[in-house]
């Protein structure tokens, strides 16, 4: 967005509640479908289903998280993640905020 920090812009305007609750139940709904998620540039070609849904067991499994991941084709995506953090523009680099 141009002028993103412009004192004329409202950030803070009163939206229905209704709207407001509309609008956090379509994020999780259109995860759930697979040419949404291609066309955002997600690799989700071999994972089973959509959404994937792990067991809580799996969080404890820290050291073979890529191991599980592969096993069920999201490694592919996690790679893509990774890959897309990038070093931002700009001096504050200098000042130790990268």
């Amino acid at each position: 967005m141009f002028g993103a920090t412009k004192i004329w812009r409202r950030w803070h305007r009163r939206v229905n509640i209704n709207q407001c609750r509309y609008a956090v139940v379509s994020g999780p709904a259109a995860s759930a479908v697979p040419s949404l998620d291609l066309a955002r540039g997600h690799r989700i070609e071999s994972v089973p289903e959509i959404p994937l849904v792990l067991s809580d067991s799996v969080e404890s499994l820290t050291s073979s998280a890529i191991k599980i991941l592969k096993q069920v084709g999201a490694y592919a995506d996690s790679e893509k993640a990774k890959d897309s953090i990038g070093i931002r523009p700009g001096k504050g680099k200098m000042r130790y905020r990268r």
